[in-house]
């Protein structure tokens, strides 16, 4: 049986960039946003990252572990950095565990209201997206 998952944003919605865990980023991630605040790799690496367990993480504000890039407030949000956000973000839900798992889909509807909303990704597109998230899912 085919899995399909459907999914659209929610305008304003931050749910993702305020939720607990990390925000893995790769070094292609670190070198774009770095060259988009026109900061070297290394600034920017010291100003917005942290290595934990062997991955290169955004360092998250604030006792709510607020994303950096984050912009807004509780009721209405924004990226600061959209069109360059990193992967892990840009791939959002379609993670490993999540989209290609029915209770992990279910359990991250309870946090992210876009889930069940928009268009119906196919089976094919939701495992390109897991593939292009894979790198930030295994800590590489």
């Amino acid at each position: 049986m085919a899995i399909e998952r459907r999914f659209e944003c929610v305008a304003g919605c931050t749910e993702c960039c305020r939720r607990p865990g990390t925000i893995v980023i790769t070094r292609e991630d670190a070198a774009r946003i770095a060259a988009h605040f026109k900061l070297s790799l290394r600034k920017f690496s010291e100003r917005y990252t942290e290595r934990v367990h062997g991955e290169t993480r955004l360092k998250l504000l604030g006792p709510e572990k607020r994303c950096p890039f984050l912009g807004g407030d509780d009721e209405k949000g924004w990226c600061n950095i959209h069109a360059i956000k990193p992967i892990q973000c840009a791939t959002y839900p379609f993670w490993p565990g999540v989209a290609d798992n029915a209770w992990g889909w279910k359990e991250e509807k309870k946090t992210c209201p876009g889930i069940g909303r928009g268009p119906n990704h196919s089976q094919e597109w939701i495992q390109i997206q897991i593939r292009a998230a894979s790198p930030t899912a295994t800590g590489r």
